[in-house]
């Protein structure tokens, strides 16, 4: 069983998610107005075979860390940074604690100021991140002085293709006091997709009726973007791993709400459900 994931946690619940207003990095729409979360109707699950051998196979990419080194990297981590409320997942990658109290304490004064101290926290620690190359471009700052910043950076890319679930994204008030997110170790992917974007977006119907208080009907978006998508799998010995798969993201909107979630293996024309996209 194949099960996406990612720092922001994706899953293969098969049932669409709905973020109303809220769209994917690259994704495909301005979003909706605000609203009550809605639940589209389920999508057909598609079963899995083993990946075929080709020039196309998915090698595995990324294994778990030993509990004793991720516990020692974990706490090489907060000691050079006091006072960070973040841990380390299964594969090294920094996640928000959920035990993080709220803090009252003085903020930078403004977005250059916060992007300022993101930036630095980043050259600082970039072994925990896997930053190789040069620092990812701000994507967007959220927040205001006296309450606090939220400062993204873009995913990683591997040739040109962004990585699903790789943004960082740094809570600041006059320092970091959270992280979450991480790029991948040198991740392989196909040299090309198998499927174009319309062949994909074939798989799934273009009109689909939202149940709600009142239900409504939503229209398949034209755009298809190109992602690369961490999938958990067992690999040897029995050991879960990460493996790279190229997916085209697929989203509906209507007038009301932007339906969020979909992915169609640009390789196999299997569909995977994603729970909880980046939104922007």
């Amino acid at each position: 069983m194949r099960t996406p994931v990612g720092p922001l946690g994706l899953t293969a619940s098969i049932v669409l998610m709905v973020l109303s207003g809220a769209v994917m990095l690259g994704g495909c729409g301005d979003g909706g107005k605000d609203g009550p979360p809605i639940v589209a109707p389920p999508v057909e699950e598609q079963p899995e075979d083993e990946p075929e051998e080709g020039p196309w196979s998915y090698p595995d990419t990324l294994f778990p860390l030993e509990e004793a080194v991720r516990a020692a990297t974990e706490a090489a981590f907060l000691e050079r940074n006091p006072g960070l409320c973040s841990r380390l997942d299964a594969f090294g990658r920094p996640d928000s604690d959920p035990r993080c109290p709220e803090l009252q304490e003085p903020t930078v004064a403004d977005s250059a100021a916060a992007v300022a101290v993101a930036v630095d926290f980043l050259e600082r620690n970039r072994d925990v991140f896997r930053l190789t190359g040069p620092l990812p471009r701000v994507a967007g700052v959220r927040g205001s002085a006296g309450i606090g910043w939220s400062v993204g950076f873009e995913p990683q890319r591997v040739n040109g293709i962004p990585v699903w679930g790789t943004s960082i994204v740094l809570a600041v008030t006059s320092r970091v006091v959270w992280a979450a997110g991480g790029h991948l170790p040198e991740p392989r992917i196909p040299a090309e997709p198998v499927l174009g974007p319309e062949e994909a977006r074939s798989l799934l119907p273009r009109v689909i009726t939202v149940p709600c208080w009142t239900p409504f009907e939503a229209t398949l978006h034209p755009d298809a973007p190109l992602w690369v998508l961490p999938v958990e799998i067992t690999g040897a010995q029995g050991k879960a791993c990460l493996e790279c798969r190229l997916a085209y993201h697929c989203c509906y909107a209507s007038s009301r709400s932007l339906i969020e979630g979909v992915c169609i293996d640009a390789m196999t024309g299997a569909v995977r459900v994603l729970h909880e996209p980046t939104p922007r």
